[in-house]
């Protein structure tokens, strides 16, 4: 006996099982900058990454005018909080784009994560990584190939410095998980 499921609760099982993600807010999918993201063609997204700040190559001297530990501020008396601002400067451009594919900065975070707080007798002592977090709002075409892609997206901090790095997508064939069947 075959067993047939409606194609829209099959599409929900196959794209929940095989998304590398998670979901924050508003459909925003947060992801690992080195993963690739499942897609199908015609889709809009919204993607978020978190990178160290070093890998953006941007001006430090801007991160660290934005990013002022308090060092009163702290969690249950004793971690120093971790500070999160928002982002106006940073911009970003597409290289080399695929026809008809698009890709911009819906918003950028700084954040500077506090690792670990040491007190002593007369000063106090914190570790830190630095990271931007970016959420890009893609769009895939609805004639895109299936198969893997490469966006390179360049990066500007207004003065000059910044890097060029990839947001990879795999696009899955059209033929794909259209049907489930089992005995």
């Amino acid at each position: 006996m075959i067993k047939k499921l409606p194609l829209a609760l099959l599409t929900a099982l196959l794209l929940g099982a095989c998304a590398p993600s998670m979901t924050s807010g508003a459909g925003i999918r947060e992801v690992n900058p080195i993963e690739s993201v499942q897609t199908a063609a015609g889709q809009n997204m919204q993607l978020a990454y978190k990178y160290p700040a070093g890998a953006l190559e941007l001006d430090e001297a801007l991160l660290d005018g934005m990013l002022k530990i308090d060092f009163d501020n702290r969690s249950f008396g004793k971690d120093v909080n971790s500070v999160q601002q928002r982002i106006t400067w940073l911009k970003i451009r597409p290289v080399d784009l695929p026809r008809n594919w698009a890709i911009s900065l819906e918003r950028a975070d700084a954040l500077r994560q506090i690792v670990d707080t040491k007190d002593d007798r007369y000063s106090t002592t914190v570790r830190y990584r630095d990271y931007v977090r970016v959420v890009y709002n893609i769009t895939v075409p609805k004639d895109a190939e299936p198969g893997r892609h490469a966006l390179m997206v360049k990066f500007d901090d207004g003065r000059g410095k910044g890097t060029t790095l990839p947001v990879f997508l795999t696009v899955r064939s059209t033929t794909e998980g259209n049907t489930l069947a089992s005995k």
